[in-house]
């Protein structure tokens, strides 16, 4: 039946998420998040079979939790800033890889892809298009 009554809008934001928090981590705000193979969100990048969710929004402390005690609310589309070495403008348009939860590489083995190299900053630093990889 048609409503004929104002009701509140819901939505899921699609470049917004969240995840549950694994056990005893703390995701800082702006840092890298991984989901762990339980599902739960980590700091982790276990040789790139971690795979990437997003960027924390706000800082996600569970270093006393167990398990989906609290949720982190990720960025899911966006361009971030990312620490790397070596950068070139030639770079633009190559891919990134996590070596942790703050810093990239061009190099793949053993690492997560995050994205895709939108700008060149400096040397060490790029503006990463961010590609989460839902399960």
């Amino acid at each position: 039946m048609a409503t004929t009554t104002s009701k509140k809008i819901e939505r899921a934001d699609s470049n917004k998420g969240f995840i549950p928090v694994a056990a005893t981590i703390k995701l800082p705000q702006a840092s890298l998040v991984f989901r762990d193979a339980n599902g739960y969100g980590t700091n982790v990048i276990n040789s790139g079979a971690n795979p990437f969710v997003g960027v924390a929004e706000t800082e996600a402390d569970n270093t006393n939790g167990a398990n989906g005690d609290i949720n982190a609310e990720l960025f899911q589309e966006g361009k971030f800033p990312v620490i790397m070495a070596g950068l070139t403008q030639a770079d633009v348009g190559k891919k990134a890889y996590a070596t942790d939860n703050d810093t990239a590489s061009l190099t793949s083995t053993s690492r997560t892809y995050i994205g895709t190299i939108a700008e060149v900053v400096s040397a060490t630093k790029a503006f990463v298009q961010i590609d989460i990889q839902l399960p």
